[in-house]
């Protein structure tokens, strides 16, 4: 993958050869409509596919970076959210019973919860995924968006 040469997605896409889960990225020309995701998770065989919407490439950049204060590819985010999905499914990553938020005031009993305080650690993102998910969701569901 060459396009990512130079960035930590090489760090991560190798950690997730190495788990032996294949990752794709399908690259569409057309924007999401209501029923789209940014990423899917399939366990049999192991792959995680990234959906790239040409037409979303920059917004969804730009609520990283405003947002989030992230600054790295948009994408990493969904990445990052089913590689835990992986881990936890095929028990390669233990959690305790109670998770709780960096200062301790949401209990993380969700697998989705988990995914995202761990996407948060592993990436340094300043802020929880969470916003980006929900103003993805909020995008998504907005009249006009199919």
């Amino acid at each position: 993958m060459n396009q990512f040469a130079g960035n930590e997605a090489d760090g991560l896409l190798q950690w997730a050869e190495e788990l032996g889960v294949k990752v794709m990225f399908q690259e569409i020309e057309r924007y999401p409509t209501s029923g789209s995701a940014l990423s899917l998770y399939e366990e049999n065989p192991p792959t995680i596919t990234i959906f790239r919407y040409k037409p979303w490439e920059d917004w969804l950049q730009t609520v990283c970076e405003d947002r989030l204060r992230y600054f790295n590819p948009w994408f990493m985010i969904p990445l990052a959210l089913e590689l835990y999905r992986h881990l936890e499914t095929h028990g390669l990553y233990r959690h305790r019973a109670a998770w709780y938020d960096v200062i301790g005031r949401w209990s993380l009993t969700t697998i989705d919860r988990r995914a995202e305080a761990f996407a948060q650690q592993l990436l340094a993102i300043p802020h929880s995924p969470r916003r980006f998910i929900q103003l993805v969701r909020r995008a998504l569901s907005a009249p006009g968006s199919g």
